[in-house]
């Protein structure tokens, strides 16, 4: 499986589809999907989109919607505005969180239209 980082000196203006991690330290402008894959956003990364992936971290910043079919965690450091939908959810200490939490769904994207987030 390969695994991509978006480093600390690099933007991304589009969106990032297709198979394997992807680490942001940087800035991504657009939306990321991944659903079979870890989407990581480092504490210096900054998202403007929606991420959908099969694991998230978060501890810079996202302004977007957040679907993932297994886990979300939202760090100390983290700074998220959105929709989160995920079974799972962990918001640690001092992060930042303003929005809104669907984690009734069973793990699968079908589900997850229900809650209004687009698909990818």
């Amino acid at each position: 499986m390969s695994t991509t980082t978006v480093s600390a000196t690099i933007t991304v203006k589009g969106d990032i589809t297709g198979k394997g991690d992807v680490f942001v330290g940087g800035t991504v402008e657009g939306n990321i999907d991944l659903p079979d894959n870890r989407v990581t956003v480092e504490a210096n990364g900054r998202v403007k989109g929606n991420i959908a992936g099969k694991q998230v971290r978060v501890s810079g910043q996202v302004a977007g919607d957040i679907e993932a079919l297994e886990n979300i965690a939202i760090r100390s450091t983290g700074n998220f505005r959105g929709t989160i939908a995920a079974p799972r959810v962990a918001v640690e200490d001092g992060a930042k969180f303003k929005g809104r939490m669907e984690m009734d769904f069973e793990g699968d994207r079908d589900a997850v239209a229900a809650t209004g987030l687009p698909k990818g």
